[in-house]
């Protein structure tokens, strides 16, 4: 199937989702409207968590990096020392 063709289809099952979602929207007492807000107040709480854990990785890795790029100067430092210098 081409790209279009993808397209095409993402496209309507999005307007028809879209039509469906506003039509169960329209009562605002009913049950599919309490639960729909339900699911997307869970959706943000877990988003916020996934973010929360996502940013810890981030800031793990940021030490790591800093910590190796401390070790290798510290190598480079040590193996560009002059012996004729030590003497």
């Amino acid at each position: 199937m081409s790209e279009f063709g993808r397209g095409a289809i993402w496209f309507g099952a999005g307007l028809v989702l879209g039509y469906l979602g506003s039509k169960l929207m329209e009562d605002p007492q009913g049950k599919v409207r309490r639960a729909a807000v339900e699911a997307v107040s869970q959706g943000m709480t877990f988003k916020d968590r996934v973010m929360t854990s996502v940013e810890r990785a981030r800031e793990n890795v940021e030490d790591m990096v800093a910590e190796a790029r401390h070790s290798r100067e510290g190598i480079k430092e040590a193996g560009s020392a002059d012996p004729a210098s030590e003497k």
